[in-house]
């Protein structure tokens, strides 16, 4: 209580005529539940501590006025805490209001909300949009974060200004929304969160979902003329089962030997807690459902794909072990996707990489990922397509059926097999593109 009432008598007990009236009104929101909930966060804190819980512990609060700025005010900045509030726009006074919408905090936060639709205040055209409250300097710059809206207008309410001091929110279309793209970014541009959609039947993301999105890259283009997705997933809290809205996708498993990298087809399109995979698809985004069946993960020898940890961070390698990690060889053009040699800052040489939550790297003994005849370590392993200048790469093309390696002595064509007999075409020598005419 200290600092938070006026007097050390935190609620006097006043004679008026031949009553006694109990005065509740002496806290900081000048409501009678100051009282308790300037006690209870620590309490709860103590609690928490003393029972050895990790994280912080969530108050989400629905209120017609005075419970949530009491509510408010107790909560904020309790360490181990955070507090969520909901409230009727013009179902509590003015008073009421104000006092939420300026409600300062560093564990105060609005973030990763969605409004997809038109919420405007019957008679005031003007409120149109989203609303989400105040944003002042008390909140600090990153505040309010990662929230999307739909509405052709879009409006803060509660600011004494009227002008927020961060972007509170991003406009987005109803192709992001259908398309699962909303969803992605909801949770932080990762598969988990509290967000999710089962795409080609929800409209967008609905809280609480059990169907996340996964975002995966567009590779170059196969022989057909057509772009395949690919994507790397796991999943430290449950099994899983891979889902596309549209056409068909694939999953594999990845073992490197001799230099040279296979892809092998799984039986099926779940994944078991903890394991990594490598998927293909022909969309840009697709789902992950958490399954309660069982699923048996592929045997270390069966496998070289590793989950990523829980929690972004870099990743050291073991003792004679080499690390590969998804991305582009040129990342500018987004060309030659596949498994490169992971960098952290000057290190080049895959002996760290930075990962991040929900996906999977290559572990490949340096051993396995060294060519014997040449006696030198494979850059990276590229995935297969026939457009845009390969140079600069000295892996090739790896398909479902056959391995092929990063010797860059020969002539190959662009799926990556060693040729003797050269027909019209193109072909790639020394890491370059060669046509035959």
């Amino acid at each position: 209580y200290k600092d938070k009432f006026p007097t050390a008598d935190l609620t006097p007990l006043t004679p008026v005529a031949d009553k006694y009236v109990l005065e509740l009104y002496h806290g900081p929101t000048s409501a009678f539940k100051d009282v308790a909930l300037s006690v209870l966060p620590h309490l709860i804190g103590a609690a928490a501590r003393a029972e050895g819980m990790k994280g912080d512990v969530v108050i989400l609060t629905a209120t017609s006025g005075d419970t949530g700025k009491a509510a408010m005010e107790g909560f904020h900045d309790v360490p181990g805490t955070r507090i969520i509030v909901f409230y009727p726009y013009g179902g509590v006074s003015t008073v009421q209001q104000a006092q939420m919408a300026t409600q300062t905090g560093g564990n105060v936060k609005v973030t990763n909300c969605l409004q997809a639709g038109t919420l405007e205040k019957p008679g005031n055209s003007s409120l149109t949009g989203i609303l989400i409250g105040q944003i002042n300097t008390g909140y600090g710059a990153n505040a309010v974060t990662n929230n999307y809206y739909t509405a052709s207008t879009f409006n803060v309410i509660g600011s004494a200004t009227e002008t927020p001091t961060t972007t509170p929110a991003t406009q987005c279309t109803a192709n992001q929304l259908l398309s699962g793209e909303i969803c992605y970014l909801l949770n932080g541009s990762s598969p988990y969160g509290g967000w999710g959609q089962q795409l080609a039947e929800d409209d967008c993301p609905i809280p609480g979902s059990g169907y996340k999105v996964i975002r995966a890259a567009r590779g170059d283009m196969d022989a057909n003329g057509d772009y395949p997705y690919w994507a790397t997933f796991s999943n430290l809290n449950s099994n899983a089962e891979l889902l596309a809205s549209t056409g068909e996708i694939t999953v594999y498993n990845a073992t490197v030997s001799d230099g040279k990298l296979t892809l092998t087809k799984r039986s099926d399109k779940k994944v078991a807690s903890g394991e990594g995979v490598l998927l293909k698809a022909n969309s840009e985004y697709v789902n992950a459902k958490d399954i309660s069946d069982e699923v048996s993960a592929a045997a270390t020898g069966d496998t070289h794909l590793v989950a990523t940890p829980k929690d972004a961070g870099i990743i050291n390698a073991e003792t004679g072990y080499t690390l590969y990690r998804f991305t582009y060889n040129k990342v500018a053009s987004k060309e030659c996707l596949g498994f490169y040699l992971g960098v952290v800052g000057e290190s080049k040489d895959g002996s760290q990489l930075k990962a991040t939550p929900g996906k999977a790297y290559l572990k490949v003994s340096t051993q396995a990922a060294t060519e014997a005849s040449t006696a030198k370590l494979a850059s990276g392993f590229a995935f297969g397509g026939d457009n845009g200048e390969i140079t600069g790469i000295e892996c090739i093309t790896i398909t479902d059926e056959s391995t092929h390696g990063n010797s860059v002595e020969g002539i190959f064509d662009l799926q990556g097999r060693k040729v003797s007999k050269l027909e019209k075409g193109l072909y790639i020598n020394n890491g370059k593109k060669v046509i035959i005419k």
